[in-house]
């Protein structure tokens, strides 16, 4: 479920390393993807976004969700919008200290009416001095 997971110089904050600029990529081919959580390995809170740009479809015969793809981009300067026009939200993180963090992501998808749930994760490393 989980597609792509990583990381890119922050539009916002270039050539510091404290910011974490993280790109999430997750496909689910009879799902519809409904929340990302990340753990960003610090100690600190769950960051939770219920982000999918795309409405929930149910297709005959079966009923099940069509398949999709939904990223998160962490460019706060030009965010993807939604549909509706409502903004991607960043995925840039704060780090006060230097070491490495090992990031984990949660993707959760169900069906159309939020029965049978169905995740994924993975996870990366983010190391600087």
């Amino acid at each position: 479920m989980l597609k792509t997971l990583g990381n890119y110089k922050s539009v916002d904050h270039p050539g510091d390393l404290h910011y974490l600029p993280l790109f999430i990529g997750a496909q689910d081919d009879d799902g519809w993807i409904r929340q990302f959580v990340v753990d960003w390995g610090d100690g600190g809170p769950l960051t939770t976004y219920d982000y999918n740009p795309f409405p929930c479809k149910a297709m005959p015969p079966s009923g099940w969700p069509a398949g999709n793809y939904v990223s998160l981009p962490s460019d706060t300067t030009h965010p993807l919008v939604a549909i509706d026009g409502t903004p991607a939200p960043s995925t840039e993180h704060y780090y006060p200290d230097p070491g490495s963090y090992i990031v984990t992501v949660t993707v959760r998808s169900t069906a159309c009416d939020g029965s049978d749930p169905q995740e994924g994760s993975g996870t990366t490393t983010w190391s600087f001095n």
